[in-house]
């Protein structure tokens, strides 16, 4: 739920009078509290806007007696409420500190204290809630006040077990707090979304230096650095859209327009990975590794806003080693002055068709360079097919490519080696490929490699970086636009049409049935998964009828929240999250 900016600003200069009840709530509140692990800076004089003051949260004092996290505090003394056996009503009649809550950029969550009974001593009850999104859009701020429920959970006792259990609370909810999760109720303006970069880049930062800690691992780190990335991917998703002339852009919009150029779709696969870790909990030994995983995105952020925005960032991130050992940088240092020797020249275009099986990152003098596994493309291509290539260009596809390259050399054990250096590329689906999509569709197609509309389509694929999906998954507006902007001029159409009916049809919001085998063959329009299909629909039970529905004898997978995936001879379980 979008709340109105006009409603919180209103309410955040509301200003109500501290009670006397408050007063004693405050003191109350500090004698509960106090713990070896909480640090509290509270304050019982009128506060503008109802705000009362912080509390620092140190996670492991035996260690470091260094917060990890700061909290913004409101503390409420009441002896109004109802109470049944399940849970106590309390009426907020100030909605000052949830739309400052709501407002503010800032990395530091808000705790709203209620406490029962101040002034009534041996009586006195501790409860406290999280100020998260999920409670914000619970809140009416048309109105000027509102109803919390408190639980039995949300009640701190008088011990040290009681304290404990809440330090170990706050530790969750420093882990998942995010303005991420406010992005989605508040339209942000250029100034917040800078706000939030630097503040997440500061927590990063921070991070790195305490490499240099005798007591952190790279593997505590890697922990902490990855609890501000979605914000971090986000605010640049939002600033990417608003140098587009977007002012205040959704998030949504923020995606498409990434998605539309090459060199800022990286975003939306950072995103999408993102999104996937909140589903997981990173055992121990796997935050480093995934640390090491999105080394690349953070180079790419770091050099986006550096070059479009003038955004200096991430000045520490060589600092974060990424383990490479002394003979591997030896001979990268040797592989990068053969690319840029060579880069420069031209060549003619190879007529195999590659995909990129595998493509490693090498970081040499602050320049990156990709070492990329190329496999032969076709149904009877196998490992012995592959071909090491090197490039400085981050050819981004899901499809098959062709490459210009030329021979470079490398000195290994006081002997020349050759090296292939690519110096161009494109993508390159074989037209038959296509031609044997469609008729999984149903639909008769003949195009060709000297066609116009399959050269546009291909250098659409190579400058933005897409996928069909993703073309297909677009918004109507924006999908029609881009439709316009392939074939105008083009003497044929003929995988036009096509590419309107695999919008209507099976688009991530579509509801056909079996759409997930046809989304899945897009990601990327291989032949064997292809042929298998056309030849086996029987034995993989994955045909299509005339009205492009999947087979009534097929799987009912549609049901489950798993689809399902051709990996050899047999159908795997293969998962497509929906992100918007």
């Amino acid at each position: 739920m979008r709340i109105p900016e006009e409603l919180i600003a209103r309410h955040i200069k509301t200003h109500s009078q501290r009670s006397e009840e408050d007063k004693a709530a405050v003191a109350v509140l500090e004698y509960f509290l106090a713990s070896s692990q909480i640090f509290t800076n509270f304050s019982s004089e009128d506060k503008w806007p109802n705000t009362d003051g912080t509390f620092e949260l140190v996670e492991n004092p035996a260690i470091t007696r260094r917060p990890s996290q700061n909290f913004i505090v409101q503390i409420k003394g009441t002896s109004c409420y109802n109470e049944n056996n399940e849970s106590i009503k309390y009426n907020l009649q100030n909605l000052a500190f949830p739309a400052y809550i709501a407002k503010e950029v800032t990395s530091d969550p808000g705790i709203l204290f209620i406490v029962l009974n101040p002034k009534r001593k041996g009586k006195e009850r501790v409860f406290w809630k999280y100020v998260s999104s999920k409670f914000l859009n619970e809140i009416d701020f048309y109105n000027n006040s509102t109803t919390i429920t408190l639980s039995k959970s949300d009640e701190i006792f008088l011990n040290e077990g009681s304290i404990h259990s809440f330090v170990k609370e706050l530790i969750k909810v420093k882990e998942h707090h995010s303005f991420v999760n406010k992005l989605e109720g508040l339209e942000y303006k250029e100034s917040d979304v800078l706000r939030i970069i630097e503040e997440r880049n500061k927590d990063i930062c921070d991070s790195i230096d305490r490499l240099e800690i005798e007591d952190e691992t790279r593997e505590s780190i890697s922990r902490k650095i990855l609890q501000p990335l979605e914000d971090f991917c986000v605010a640049t998703l939002l600033l990417n859209a608003i140098s587009h002339g977007l002012e205040t852009p959704r998030l949504i919009d923020a995606y498409e327009i990434a998605l539309l150029y090459r060199r800022t779709k990286f975003l939306n696969e950072f995103l999408k990975s993102l999104k996937y870790l909140q589903r997981r909990i990173p055992k121990d030994g796997q935050n480093e590794r995934l640390m090491l995983k999105y080394y690349d995105y953070l180079w790419d952020i770091r050099k986006l806003l550096k070059d479009k925005h003038e955004i200096s960032i991430l000045n520490n991130l060589e600092k974060f080693p990424t383990h490479m050992d002394t003979e591997d940088n030896e001979y990268y240092s040797m592989v990068a002055t053969a690319i840029n020797k060579t880069i420069h020249k031209s060549a003619a275009f190879n007529k195999s068709r590659y995909f990129i099986e595998k493509k490693t990152p090498f970081f040499i003098e602050g320049e990156r360079y990709y070492e990329l596994t190329l496999q032969l493309s076709g149904k009877y291509a196998s490992k012995f097919n592959r071909i090491i290539a090197y490039s400085k260009e981050n050819i981004n596809t899901d499809y098959t490519i062709q490459i210009a390259y030329l021979k470079g050399y490398v000195q290994l054990w006081e002997k020349p080696s050759e090296i292939k250096v690519i110096t161009d590329w494109k993508v390159s689906i074989d037209p038959a490929i296509l031609n044997k999509f469609a008729t999984i569709l149903n639909k008769e197609l003949k195009i060709k490699s000297n066609f116009g509309e399959y050269t546009s389509l291909m250098n659409f694929l190579k400058q933005t970086g897409m996928n069909l999906l993703d073309i297909v998954d677009l918004r109507d507006s924006k999908f029609k636009s881009i439709i316009e902007k392939i074939y105008t001029n083009k003497n044929t159409s003929y995988f036009k049409n096509i590419l309107i009916d695999l919008h209507e049809q099976f688009n991530i919001h579509s509801r056909i049935y079996g759409k997930n085998i046809i989304r899945y063959i897009l990601l990327r329009l291989k032949e064997e998964i292809i042929e298998n299909i056309i030849r086996n629909p029987e034995e993989k039970k994955v045909f299509f009828n005339k009205n492009l529905q999947i087979s009534p004898k097929c799987i009912p997978f549609e049901n489950k929240p798993f689809l399902y995936n051709l990996h050899g001879s047999k159908l795997i379980s293969l998962r497509f999250p929906e992100m918007f």
